[in-house]
């Protein structure tokens, strides 16, 4: 189900009309149509802000130049990982039964639309979830099974059950399609799978009680964080040693990451402490920190890398912050308990 915030000319219809007016010069229209056709993406709408709601059930979705909601989905259950499909057309979101209601499902949200499209099988209690480079394939983290399920999109099956540690939680593939690493909270480790093979191939150990995990956009270097040791670590990809480890000022628990475009910066949700912290990687030192909403645990980039988005899980709410002045500058209400926060055209 699809609550709308406020009518919209389209209905639910996220996307512009990018049709050109019609003008009495006949020269004017002309070039219009040639100039949508030479440049697409520069009439493309912005990005919107999709959030899930852990205890309301929903997916919340934002636009961020307004700074307001637009659109409320129902998803049946709880709503924690969500992800974008390489082409930005699908929002994929982890959806568990809690206290008997709802099911396992991944729920696959048409993004021009807003609707519930699908639902696909996702194992035991999915928590979290990673779409690989191509988009043919998820891997979901099953929270209660000590397992990592591989998804077939296009048929819309499981392909592959994996051991991992206890209590996965986070999951990243790499951009260039080699690896999955999983985050296991109960055993502090971090396991890779072999994308191509699917199975596993290795263990790294980790902080205490690693959360989130990224890889780099050169698929180099895999970071992760710690919510009890409040730390950020890296490994290198090409020998899976350890390269460094951060302990943040604190105290603080180190929960959701965002890595810059060129490597230089991870932004860390610091949950208690209601922050981000953002660490140079060149100096491995925390460069700046952002106060943000009550309790962020989610954080993304934008497609430009200009503003972040944190889901703050108890003061119910988004924030949007400007990375280079290094302030929030608008909060967003969403329903109860964001949890996963993710962009898409």
């Amino acid at each position: 189900m699809v609550r709308h915030e406020r009518p919209h000319r389209d209905g639910i219809d996220f996307r512009a009309n990018l049709r050109p007016r019609h003008r009495r010069d006949g020269a004017l229209g002309a070039l219009a149509i040639s100039i949508l056709l030479l440049f697409p993406a520069t009439f493309a709408v912005a990005e919107r802000v999709w959030v899930t709601n852990e205890r309301s059930a929903s997916v919340t979705v934002i636009d961020p130049k307004k700074a307001a909601v637009v659109a409320t989905i129902d998803v049946g259950g709880r709503a924690r990982g969500i992800q974008p499909s390489p082409d930005g057309r699908t929002l994929y979101v982890a959806v568990s039964a809690r206290e008997g209601v709802g099911q396992n499902a991944i729920v696959c949200i048409d993004a021009e639309s807003g609707r519930v499209a699908r639902r696909l099988p996702s194992g035991s209690d999915p928590e979290q979830l990673a779409v690989s480079p191509d988009g043919r394939t998820l891997w979901i983290s099953n929270e209660d099974s000590s397992r990592a399920s591989a998804i077939d999109v296009a048929s819309g099956r499981v392909v592959a059950t994996l051991p991992v540690g206890e209590e996965p939680e986070g999951v990243a593939a790499s951009p260039d399609g080699r690896w999955v690493a999983v985050t296991s909270e109960s055993t502090s480790t971090i396991s890779i799978l072999d994308a191509r093979r699917r199975r596993p191939v290795r263990r790294l150990f980790a902080d205490a009680r690693p959360r989130s995990v990224q890889f780099s956009r050169d698929s180099r270097i895999l970071y992760a964080t710690a919510e009890i040791g409040g730390s950020l670590s890296a490994w290198d990809t090409r020998s899976w040693k350890a390269l460094w480890r951060l302990t943040l000022p604190g105290p603080v628990k180190a929960v959701g990451l965002a890595v810059s475009a060129d490597g230089g910066r991870v932004f860390v949700t610091t949950s208690h402490a209601n922050g981000i912290d953002v660490v140079d990687t060149r100096t491995r030192a925390v460069a700046a920190q952002i106060p943000v909403g009550r309790r962020p645990w989610g954080i993304v980039l934008s497609g430009d890398g200009r503003t972040l988005y944190t889901a703050n899980g108890v003061s119910g709410d988004v924030s949007i912050v400007d990375v280079a002045a290094g302030r929030v500058v608008a909060t967003v209400r969403t329903g109860d308990g964001p949890w996963g926060v993710a962009v898409a055209r």
